[in-house]
């Protein structure tokens, strides 16, 4: 058994017994594409309840060996030097510079642009629960596995027409891209200009937009899984109901009065 099966029985032994468990992901190392990375960022979004995963971009450190000239010709590394600015607060520590591998022979700058789109969307989706119920059914429940769902909802951005929520979420994660290819922060607020509002992470960003919207969030999702499955809308399969139950669990803006729903599926068994 090689040590990637090995770490996904643990995984799974783990999140039967209820205990969390997380992956460690790097966007931008040496010898990883599109394809390479969106496959394994989607092993990292099992159906487990207690399961996340965290994500980081890739950084060359003083003194470390992917930072050496050697390296950097061997990997054709592109970089950009950012501003790791941090958020207000009690813990507030000082803002740093970190340079950030943002191309490399395998993966050239259009490709991590692609990446960290893929990356961040499914981040707000699966980590901060925007779509956790909708996932599991339209990517097990239907068939076709995770990565062609995520993929399908990651073109969505591209393919979204102006005034979506699509759109505002690729204008979002195009915003905190732009701001490190320019060499600018990692984080920003969420509205620009805003003098001194905290900066927040690209997925809460993310999160933000869609739950302001959420409704309409719901119903341009599925019409994407939808389209990707060829199925005929509907208010009663699967899918229909997944999105009912996620409207239902998920806090959001201007929701306080409790509400009931009948299903045809056992949704608490499933999840």
């Amino acid at each position: 058994m090689c040590i990637r099966d090995r770490a996904q029985r643990l995984r799974a032994i783990c999140g039967a017994r209820g205990i969390p468990t997380f992956n460690e992901l790097i966007l931008g190392l040496p010898g990883q594409t599109y394809a390479s990375f969106t496959a394994t960022l989607a092993e990292a979004t099992p159906p487990l309840p207690h399961h996340d995963f965290v994500l980081f971009l890739c950084r060359l450190i003083d003194n470390a060996e992917l930072g050496s000239p050697a390296s950097r010709a061997q990997h054709g590394l592109e970089t950009r030097r950012c501003q790791w600015t941090t958020s207000t607060g009690v813990d507030a520590i000082i803002d740093e510079f970190q340079e950030v591998v943002v191309a490399t022979r395998d993966l050239p700058l259009a490709d991590w642009r692609r990446a960290y789109r893929f990356a961040f969307l499914t981040a707000a989706l699966y980590n901060l629960r925007l779509l956790r119920v909708v996932l599991y059914a339209g990517a097990d429940g239907l068939g076709g596995g995770r990565r062609a769902l995520l993929v399908a909802l990651a073109d969505e951005l591209v393919a979204a027409a102006p005034g979506s929520v699509y759109a505002e979420l690729a204008a979002t994660l195009d915003r905190y891209a732009d701001s490190i290819l320019a060499g600018g922060p990692f984080v920003l607020p969420l509205v620009e200009p805003e003098p001194g509002a905290a900066p927040v992470p690209v997925d809460e960003a993310v999160a933000s937009a869609a739950l302001a919207r959420y409704d309409q969030f719901l119903a341009e999702t599925e019409a994407a899984i939808r389209a990707l499955h060829g199925l005929a809308p509907s208010t009663t399969d699967v899918l229909a109901e997944a999105v009912q139950l996620q409207r239902l669990i998920t806090p959001r803006f201007g929701e306080p009065a409790p509400c009931t729903r009948r299903f045809a599926h056992a949704w608490p068994a499933y999840l």
